[in-house]
């Protein structure tokens, strides 16, 4: 019989597998080098050829032979490589054969790692362990479903990744190799040969420091990231007596030490802060030229270059602080005609203080009487003039007393407050209804039955210019609306027709005469009224509540259909016809009034005033328009606002508690405004 014979694929050099030992590790007839740890991997493609002897078996004294299922014969096994890394994959392939030519199933085993996939074919995947170092046994046995072959096995060695680490050492600024150097890398360590060169075997895979040190050489320390396979890395080595060290004081333009600055020489990668007397140190290192650069948020950069002649060098370092940041989310607010301003600093800590300014009433801009501030002072409580609009300047201020470059602008308030709220308590009222024997109302008004509202707030007064002038100030500014040069809108709508108006917008400039600061603001929409209202966090009363609070619910003009409801007074004031001392109606003079002017025309039914319910100007309601319904259910949708009350231009038929009106909530007039309701 001739020897079985293991062969790398390509190769000349086959490896004799004796008989009868078939089943030993393929790589022990060959030297350990040819797969060593840390060397080359073998060569792609190992085959395991096996030639086996098939023997006849021939039945007893019979003449004619005894039919026998003969067993499965493996021919070659294929590796793809002998040696592996830890967690790598191979392929592995059997080829086997059977005289009875009957299917053949391989069964395959391994004693470490994982086959991939099916392991019952001919082809297979085979992967190594991960924390696993050493020869794997891998087995293989052929079946035809009656019989076996003999098992197969194939050894493979799973090695550890590791890094080789090589390079050569000189002294600085020549060419001389250095000997005897120490180069240390984690635990490991070697020494450099005549020739300078050094290496280190075996070292785990990431990053590390190398140290190289020589007596009479300052260490050098450099960073590497190891692969797997040969790295190098080459060191220059400096001698002490050509070493020196800088050091000195960094301070202000004020002499003051100025602490944290970083101090840094890029070249040499050295890297220090200033201690709280302002001293930095950066050393040793190599004699020669070097760039100083010293960086502290608030400061204009240092940058020096100069050259290193001795041991320790000396040099101070006098930082120019840089113009100041703007201080942001500067921030006004009002309670009744006080303001407090607040401010965040802006970055840096070389201010030394903040300077404010007020801009009063859009034209002049002034230093705010005691507005220069310390530095650990970000807020500001002063007193301002009643009906006047305010907006705020912060200047941070650096060591050197400039004021910043750039400024902190507040948003605008006006010093004007809401109109007092009167309480309504909850009841019911009839509305629509009218006196009985009087003239019929318009068909909008017509009679309905009583009503029940909860309990409400309602304004004394009409919307005033002046408080929808602030409006429109602290709107626009806060970002709540946004405005143009024509108009002012907030989602999409626009808030106030400035041509019907008295407050107007000449460029970006809002502006309001004197004497109708008092006077109900017209021209506004809908949308303006009901964004007023909401941006003060109030709303507009419902049709039912304003009737409610004009009309009341006094019996004196009887009952409703015995409900118990009276009907309510015809007017706010009571059933009297309206005259000049009660309501600005009928063209009497044309234009609209001051508001809370007419005290006699105020209503009379809930203990506090209600003024301007009849006359002066229209108020938008919250309320879609529609017929009245029985019950009352106002409409959900619709085209049209309903108005009340009735304007200085109407008929005294228009001031009645039950007369309606009704307009586009996009579309006003000069005799349109309104009132809110809680």
């Amino acid at each position: 019989m001739h020897p079985q014979e293991a062969q790398v694929a390509g190769s000349h050099n086959p490896i004799p597998i004796h008989p009868g030992r078939s089943n030993e590790p393929l790589h022990s007839a060959g030297p350990r080098g040819a797969t060593g740890r840390s060397g080359a991997r073998i060569a792609r493609g190992i085959v395991v050829l096996c030639t086996l002897l098939v023997m006849a078996a021939c039945g007893g004294g019979d003449d004619s032979p005894t039919s026998v299922n003969s067993a499965p014969e493996i021919l070659q096994i294929t590796l793809e490589k002998l040696a592996v890394a830890q967690g790598e994959e191979i392929s592995i392939s059997c080829m086997a054969e059977d005289p009875d030519n009957d299917p053949l199933t391989y069964v395959w085993s391994a004693d470490v790692g994982e086959f991939l996939g099916d392991d019952d074919v001919a082809d297979v995947d085979w992967r190594a362990p991960e924390a696993y170092e050493g020869d794997a046994t891998i087995t293989v046995v052929v079946t035809d479903g009656s019989s076996e072959s003999d098992p197969r096995h194939v050894t493979v060695d799973v090695q550890a990744e590791s890094g080789t680490l090589t390079g050569t050492i000189t002294q600085t600024g020549t060419s001389d190799v250095l000997e005897g150097v120490t180069v240390a890398i984690g635990q490991l360590s070697a020494q450099t040969s005549a020739d300078g060169t050094y290496e280190i075997e075996g070292i785990p895979l990431g990053n590390h420091d190398a140290a190289a040190g020589l007596a009479g050489f300052v260490t050098n320390t450099r960073s590497i990231e190891i692969k797997n396979g040969p790295n190098e890395l080459n060191f220059t080595l400096t001698p002490e007596a050509d070493m020196g060290t800088i050091t000195g004081r960094v301070t202000n333009s004020r002499g003051e030490p100025v602490v944290g600055a970083v101090c840094r020489i890029s070249s040499r990668d050295l890297q220090t802060e200033t201690g709280s007397d302002g001293r930095y140190s950066l050393g040793p290192m190599p004699q020669g030229p070097f760039n100083l650069q010293v960086t502290r948020p608030g400061y204009i950069l240092f940058s020096r270059s100069q050259e290193l002649s001795s041991t320790e060098q000396v040099l101070d370092v006098a930082l120019t602080t840089a113009v100041p940041g703007s201080p942001t989310n500067v921030v006004v607010t009002r309670s009744g005609t006080t303001m407090t301003l607040t401010w965040d600093a802006p970055d840096g800590d070389t201010i030394d203080g903040y300077h404010l300014y007020w801009n009063i009433d859009a034209t002049t801009t002034e230093e705010v009487p005691g507005g220069l501030l310390g530095s650990e002072t970000t807020s500001f409580t002063i007193s301002g003039t009643e009906h006047h609009l305010y907006r705020f300047i912060v200047f941070a201020i650096d060591i050197e007393g400039r004021e910043g470059g750039a400024n902190g602008i507040s948003n605008a308030v006006v010093l004007s407050e809401l109109s007092n709220l009167v309480d309504i308590p909850a009841g019911q009222v009839v509305m629509g209804e009218w006196v009985p024997g009087e003239d019929a109302p318009l068909t909008s008004e017509h009679a309905g039955n009583p009503v029940s509202v909860g309990a409400f707030q309602i304004e004394e007064n009409e919307v005033t210019n002046q408080q929808f002038y602030t409006f429109l100030w602290e709107a626009t500014s806060s970002g709540f609306a946004s405005m143009t040069s024509t108009e002012v809108l907030e989602n999409g709508n626009q808030l106030i027709l400035f041509g019907v108006s008295k407050i107007k917008l000449e460029g970006n400039i809002f502006k309001l005469p004197e004497e109708y600061q008092d006077h109900p603001v017209t021209g506004v929409t809908w949308f303006g009224a009901e964004a007023y209202a909401r941006f003060y966090g109030r709303r507009l009363p419902t049709e039912a509540e304003w009737e409610r609070a004009a009309r009341g619910s006094s019996t004196t003009s009887g009952t409703y259909e015995n409900s118990g409801v009276g009907y309510g007074t015809r007017y706010p004031w009571g059933n009297d016809a309206p005259t000049t001392t009660l309501a600005n109606y009928g063209e009497l003079i044309g234009r609209t009034r001051a508001v809370r002017s007419l005290p006699a025309g105020a209503t009379v039914h809930w203990g506090a005033p209600v003024y301007e319910m009849a006359g002066n100007v229209w108020e938008w309601c919250q309320d879609w328009s529609g017929p009245y319904t029985n019950p009352h259910t106002p409409p959900s949708t619709g085209t049209h606002r309903v108005l009340r009350g009735g304007s200085y231009h109407d008929e005294a038929q228009k001031l009645a508690t039950w007369a309606r009106f009704k307009q586009d909530p996009g579309v006003t007039s000069v005799w349109t405004g309104f009132r809110c309701a809680n």
